[in-house]
Formats: structure tokens, C-alpha cells, sequence
């Protein structure tokens, strides 16, 4: 019904047309029944147009609501009335018979009228079904090309990069997902990236596209973390589409042992310690991306064996039958009882404890770095921000 609603009158004509024809038989039908009682032609001829113009209004009704129905089921009834009573009477009640040698002409022409109603609504039918059936290959094949492309621009990662061990892993809830998933290495330095677009489908992936490209070409032009977000932040007000914002977490690692991280409207990113187990969180500290507020990045320190998570709220707000989301701690539990596992092991382990938790109504997005470098020390999340 949402298909059908979606069409224009112009695209749904041959439909009408085809439930016209088909349900207008019933109008031959019925003087068939009859016989070989006396109907004028024309009597026939309104029954056949009341038929098929009532069942297009029913179709109507039952696409774009039900509140048309009462008023076509009095006009149906009024206009049943309205032919009976233009019907030629023979004494008091009972229409006059037809002679007998023009029952089977008047079978015929019934008969007749019937297999072109059906003929026509039939041909109707298929030319509904062709031109929506090529209307669909056409989106089908859009979005497979956009799958293909989401795909290119949202990959499964698994590799090691400086002195990181990388694995991303992106679960889109239609078949194009807005949330983005990205890590490159720019001047010695590790950028890992997530971010949740609002919205689904294509135009959330669209905009996720627009805010990958312009992350990529920020950095490598050497902007400060504050730089890109106040970019991101212009990108997005520039479309003027109040509905449109995102949340991001970015991180970037430097090969000292030091760097920074920003988060805007994102949840917490998730940070183990090695050895101790300890769990830390860097915090989100301004509002989403297109809500521009100026706020300094937060300094961070890595050393071996530190995990950082990063992920987007359709992890966590996978709900099961009784409407209980994943909270954030279960998914910390399984990061730290996983600390020292391979990270694909991990990601693996975090994604099947929410398919088994229940149903996700948003996409999925986790992202985990490991620090690699034995050179790097270990301290703590909450330093001061960066000047």
C-alpha cells in the first residue's frame, strides 16, 4: 500500500483501469442472471459503469484510507435503487419477460460484453505490471549500485597500520546504511573515524559519502581536529536541511604515544587498559555535527595493548522481545573479557551477543584499535585539553 500510495495518478491509471474493466463484467453478469427477464440496454449499460467506477473508488479507498468507504457504500446502494426503479415493470413488481426468440441474442451480447471486459482488463493488468515492473528493475538496480558503492566506502577492515592492529566491521539496517566507518594513516599519524548520519537509506548514505570526502581532503590538507568539525559543521549547514545532522568520534594516534580525540553527540568511546582491564571513556563534549560549537579536542595517551571501541548507537539500542535495549556495559564486558583475543574475535563476539539480544532498527558500527608499539606508555583518558 505504501508503493501504491507513493504513485502519482499518471502511474496508477492502467491499475485503475484494469480493476475497472475486470469488476464491471459483474454489470453482464447480472442481466444474464435475469433473463429472460426484460432489461433495456442502457439500464445494463449503467450497471456495467456503476460497477467499474465503484470498484476504482473502493481501490482508492483502500490505498489512501478507508474514510471514503461508508460514502461509496451508500452511493452503491443508492444507485442500485436508482436502476431498479427505471426498470420497465409488467404489473405491479415483476420486470416483463423478453421474448423468448431474443434470450440467446441477448446471452450472446452479455457473453460478449464479458470476454472484452476481461480482454480489456487483463491488457490493462500486464501494462501496469510491464511499466512498474521496469519502474522497479530501474530502483533495483540503483540501489544494487548503491549497495556496491556503500559497500566501497563502508569496508570491513581488518589490518595493521604504525603500530595499530585495525578491525571495523559496519552493519547497514536497509540496504544503504548512513553510519561511516574510516581509518588512514596522514603524516605518521592514525585517524580512526565513526559517525552516524541521521536517517536511513540513500539519502543518509549520500550524506555520509559527502562527509568521508570532505574528512579525507581536510586532513591531508593539515587541518587541526577543531578545524575539520567547524568544516563538517559548514558542510552541513550549507544544505539547509534542519533535519539533516550527524554524530561523530574521531581519534587521531600519533606514533609517540599521545594524541587526541573529539566527539560531537557521539556516545562515549569505549577504552580498555591493558593489563589492569580497566574500562575509561572519552566523552562526548559538543552537540552533533551541524550545530556548530567551538570545543578543544581532549588529549589522549596509548600504550601497548590499550583497546579503543568506537561504535554507533544501533549497537546498543538493539532491543529484544520485552523492549529491553543492549546497554553500553554489555559491550564493555565483552571488550574487556576479550582484550587480549584477536580483534575480529572480539567484533565478531560483540556482534553476535546483539543478534542474539534481538532485533537492531538502526545500523551498526563498531570499531576497534589496538595499540601495537611497545615504545607507547600508558596514562590516563581524562588529561587537560589540547591548548
Amino acid at each position: 500500500m505504501r508503493y501504491l500510495r507513493r504513485m502519482s495518478l499518471a502511474q496508477s491509471a492502467l491499475l485503475y483501469a484494469g480493476v475497472g474493466c475486470t469488476f464491471a463484467t459483474v454489470g453482464f453478469v447480472t442481466d444474464l442472471v435475469a433473463l429472460p427477464a426484460y432489461r433495456p440496454f442502457a439500464i445494463v449499460l449503467a450497471t456495467v459503469a456503476m460497477c467499474g467506477l465503484l470498484s476504482c473508488g473502493y481501490l482508492a479507498a483502500a490505498i489512501h484510507g478507508v474514510r471514503w468507504i461508508p460514502l461509496l457504500f451508500a452511493a452503491q446502494i443508492g444507485l442500485t435503487v436508482a436502476i431498479d426503479r427505471g426498470l420497465p415493470r409488467d404489473g405491479d413488481s415483476v420486470p416483463p419477460p423478453l421474448a423468448l426468440e431474443r434470450v440467446a441474442a441477448r446471452a450472446a451480447l452479455d457473453g460478449v460484453g464479458c470476454l472484452f471486459l476481461a480482454a480489456a482488463g487483463y491488457g490493462f493488468f500486464i501494462g501496469f505490471i510491464g511499466r512498474q515492473g521496469i519502474r522497479q528493475v530501474r530502483l533495483e538496480t540503483e540501489m544494487s549500485l548503491a549497495r556496491d558503492i556503500h559497500a566501497d566506502l563502508v569496508p570491513a577492515i581488518e589490518r595493521r597500520i604504525a603500530g595499530f592492529e585495525i578491525v571495523g566491521r559496519s552493519l547497514p539496517s536497509t540496504e544503504v546504511g548512513g553510519d561511516l566507518l574510516d581509518v588512514f594513516e596522514d603524516r605518521g599519524a592514525l585517524w580512526a573515524i565513526v559517525a552516524d548520519v541521521s536517517g536511513h537509506g540513500v539519502p543518509a548514505g549520500t550524506l555520509m559519502a559527502m562527509m568521508r570526502s570532505a574528512i579525507r581532503v581536510r586532513v591531508a590538507a593539515g587541518c587541526t581536529l577543531e578545524e575539520l568539525f567547524e568544516n563538517l559543521d559548514q558542510l552541513l549547514l550549507d544544505l539547509h536541511r534542519p533535519d539533516k545532522f550527524a554524530t561523530i568520534a574521531c581519534l587521531r594516534f600519533d606514533p609517540h604515544g599521545e594524541g587526541e580525540g573529539l566527539l560531537a553527540g557521539h556516545l562515549p568511546v569505549i577504552v580498555v587498559r591493558a593489563g589492569t582491564g580497566a574500562i575509561e571513556h572519552i566523552e562526548n563534549r559538543r552537540p552533533p555535527i551541524g550545530l556548530p560549537v567551538a570545543t578543544a579536542p581532549t588529549r589522549l595517551r596509548h600504550g601497548a595493548g590499550d583497546l579503543f571501541a568506537l561504535l554507533t548507537d544501533g549497537l546498543p539500542e538493539t532491543i529484544d522481545r520485552e523492549g529491553r535495549p543492549l546497554d553500553l556495559e554489555a559491550i564493555e564486558e565483552i571488550l574487556r573479557d576479550r582484550a587480549a583475543a584477536p580483534l575480529a574475535q572480539a567484533a565478531d563476539d560483540v556482534f553476535e551477543r546483539a543478534r542474539r539480544h534481538g532485533t537492531a532498527n538502526d545500523d551498526r558500527t563498531l570499531l576497534l584499535v589496538r595499540v601495537l608499539d611497545p615504545r607507547a606508555t600508558t596514562a590516563a583518558v581524562s588529561a587537560p585539553p589540547l591548548a
